[in-house]
Parts: structure tokens; sequence; C-alpha cells
């Protein structure tokens, strides 16, 4: 429901198209007159109308951005979270202990007793220590590896799924096809999508728990600090474009089939990379870079 209008000289709710033609309208023939139309418009009563509702969340629920009831504690996750009173989901894990140890592992040449997941987190301690960052609050560093971590778990999370659902090994890297399943999963499973958009984050929120990365941190955190390691994004903002595209990814968002080739959408609806990229970035993050100092270059 989006505004007023009159109908048959009464206030009613302006409903939306397919309402309208699943609900309320029923069509005549002057509906398809060449002419000006001349029969009168036929309507079912408002009252006897299904109107479209989302009913409130009951007791431990929250209601998602896309109007899907789900418990406030996600535990099918890596971590466990539990959303708070405005349903923005938090863990008690120390995740700044947790990347920095699994980083160290990394760095010691260990990162094959690390799962994928917990590579990728390795990795995202790489950019938080040679960014700016580095020198934010205790309080902002666990607020932003929060949002990161959730699209992690939310990754994690699809990947189990579809080990168990289809047998696609999580151990080896993505082909296109395990890359656009872990996506379709993570959107499929309604707590995972929640997590997912709260992690990445949505330009223009409709509310706080989806302001996420995007809001948190891409911008207006660290404006020099370029990347350099090759690859994706190399030569590019370390934070804005690399961290987005290749640390973090777009599996919250769909892939789309546009003029001849499989797109990854972000989080605007907009064309991000192709999905070749995509797969590919991911699998460097995940499987093969381990990213260092001498990767990032800060003015």
């Amino acid at each position: 429901l989006d505004a007023d209008y009159p109908r048959n000289g009464v206030k009613i709710a302006r409903r939306s198209t397919l309402d309208d033609m699943m609900f309320y309208r029923v069509l005549g023939h002057s509906d398809f007159s060449q002419t000006a139309a001349t029969g009168t418009d036929l309507y079912i009563s408002p009252a006897a109308a299904l109107a479209l509702q989302t009913t409130p969340a009951g007791a431990h629920e929250i209601v998602t951005l896309s109007g899907r009831h789900i418990a406030d504690t996600i535990t099918i996750t890596p971590h466990s979270w539990t959303a708070d009173v405005t349903g923005l989901f938090h863990t008690t894990t120390d995740l700044g202990a947790e990347w920095r140890g699994f980083y160290q592992m990394m760095l010691a040449g260990q990162g094959s007793q690390l799962t994928a997941i917990q590579r990728l987190e390795g990795n995202a301690e790489a950019a938080f220590e040679n960014t700016a960052l580095a020198g934010v609050s205790a309080v902002k560093l666990q607020r932003d590896r929060e949002d990161v971590q959730r699209q992690f778990d939310a990754m994690a999370a699809a990947m189990s799924i579809n080990q168990q659902r289809y047998g696609i090994d999580p151990t080896v890297e993505l082909t296109a096809h395990s890359y656009l399943m872990m996506e379709r999963t993570m959107y499929a499973d309604a707590s995972l999508e929640e997590l997912g958009l709260q992690g990445h984050g949505l330009n223009n929120p409709p509310s706080a728990r989806y302001r996420g990365y995007t809001n948190d941190f891409q911008n207006g955190v660290d404006h020099t600090t370029t990347y350099i390691g090759g690859g994706l994004d190399n030569g590019e903002n370390a934070l804005t474009a690399f961290f987005d595209d290749v640390i973090l990814g777009h599996t919250p968002f769909v892939t789309v089939w546009r003029g001849g080739t499989f797109i990854q959408l972000n989080q605007n609806g907009n064309r991000e990379d192709t999905l070749a990229d995509s797969v590919s970035a991911t699998n460097d993050a995940m499987f093969h870079r381990v990213y260092t100092a001498a990767d990032f270059k800060r003015v």
C-alpha cells in the first residue's frame, strides 16, 4: 500500500497492480475498448477482499526485509547470532581475536588447516590491519567485524547446506555452478538472507539494521589506501572497491543473465562484476592468496 486515492467517491488505500488483479478488480469489456470506456469498473468489496499484510512478529521472532518470519536466534552458522530489540543480529564471539589468530596461521603457512570461510576471515584481517580501520575505536571495529562476519557466516551455512543436499564439496575452490548454488541457498533460506543483507548492507536502508558494511565502513573511513596485490580491483581503493568485490563479494544479491553473460548484481540491483570475475576473486580470497602489508599502499 503506497497512498490513498478516491474510488467511486470513497477514499481507499492504493494497492499495487498485482494486488488489484489478484484481489480487487474484475476486468470488464470497457477495460479493453478502443474508444472511450463506457462501462462501469467492477471491484470486489474491500471488506471482502484479502488485503496483503505482513503479520506482526511473534515472541522471539523478527520479520525480515522480504516479510518472512524468522527466529531471533540463528545457530546453523559457525557463530551463534541473537537479534537485539531492533532485529540486528550480534554474536558474543571475540571476532578480533579469532580473525587475528587465523591470519597468523595463514602468515605462518598453516592456512590449509582452516576452512574456506576462516581464510576469508584471515584475509579480512589483513585489510583491517593495513588500512585506516587499524586506527578506529574498539567499538567500531567490533561493529565492522560483525558486519563482515554476518555475510561470511551466511555463506558458510549455505556451503554446508549445499554439501548435505547436493554433495558440493566446500573444501575445493568454487565453480560457477557451486557459486550460484551458494548464492541461491543464501536467499532461499530466510535466516541466511537476513544475515547476509544485514552484513553487506543496503544503500538508503529502510532501517538501521541494514546499514552493514555499505554504510559503516565502505566509504568515509579510508579514501587513500590502495590495493596493489594483483587480481581484481588491483590499483583501486582498498575498502571501497577491493574489500567490496574480493574479500566480501556480493553473494547476498542475485546473479542474472544479461546480454549473453552472467552478471553479479550489487545491493543497488546494478552490475558489479561478471560471474567469472566474482568466482575468481572469491576463490583468490578463500583458497589461494594470503594478503600482506605489501599488498596495500597507504598514503
